[in-house]
């Protein structure tokens, strides 16, 4: 399975990921109202019971639930090889708090809480994880004054 050097080579791959697998399986349906609801529901040939809502507009065909689940578990499962690839911090982990860090608008919040929820990581975990702990304290240094 693939690992990777940098969060951003990881997003641009899992988007690549995503848009290879949504083709037929994830549809948008941008609605203002009831009506434009039913009209998209009508152009994509589908009924309301047969979808799952990611919410804004974007909805899984339930019958590709399973495909999905398998699809997160592959994108989680490449993350957390990265992640453990990185054993001392400085490069896979720190590139993902820098970037999550910066997405989560860390220099206005002052607020790890957010990136770490984005992350699915625990104050907990990154304490009893030497190459997380030093990955965030590296990614925190540019916001240092």
């Amino acid at each position: 399975m693939t690992t990777y050097n940098t969060y951003q080579e990881y997003k641009n791959a899992r988007k690549e990921a995503f848009e290879k697998f949504s083709q037929g399986k994830i549809i948008y349906i941008i609605a203002f109202s009831e009506k434009d609801f039913k009209e998209g529901l009508k152009k994509h040939n589908v009924a309301e019971k047969d979808l799952i809502s990611f919410g804004n507009g974007c909805f899984l065909i339930k019958k590709y639930k399973k495909d999905y689940e398998e699809y997160a578990k592959q994108q989680n499962d490449i993350l957390n090889k990265s992640i453990a690839a990185d054993t001392k911090g400085n490069g896979f982990i720190k590139s993902m708090f820098a970037y999550e860090l910066a997405n989560n608008e860390y220099r206005y919040t002052e607020n790890k809480k957010n990136t770490l929820d984005t992350l699915s990581l625990s104050y907990e975990q990154i304490e009893n994880n030497a190459a997380l702990k030093n990955g965030l304290n590296l990614a925190l240094k540019r916001y240092e004054y």
